[in-house]
């Protein structure tokens, strides 16, 4: 736990120990993972920019894959980068 509390405080560095402490878990969870997604967001463009032309297709096809993967939410259903639009219909079976 100690090592999710420094990252959330490297992720956020307004907040302090404190805060973090008296903090409901659901939300550290969810701005940890947040932190998370943002920061490898950043990493997978600094790797397109730097590494990526160097690489073989191959490479470079799972390479990228792996840091949408990480840099995405799972349970985002309104992610159309491939056009799939399933997740609409998944929302509108969900509320009714």
């Amino acid at each position: 736990m100690l090592r999710e509390i420094v990252s959330f405080l490297k992720f956020y560095p307004g907040m302090k120990l404190q805060d973090v402490i008296e903090m409901h878990s659901v939300t550290f969870f969810a701005l940890l993972a947040e932190g998370y997604r943002q920061y490898f967001g950043e990493k997978r463009m600094q790797a397109t920019i730097a590494t990526v032309p160097h690489m073989e297709n191959g490479d470079r096809t799972r390479f990228i894959r792996e840091l949408d993967t990480a840099s995405t939410d799972p349970r985002d259903i309104f992610n159309t980068a491939d056009d799939d639009y399933s997740g609409i219909e998944t929302l509108k079976q969900l509320m009714g």
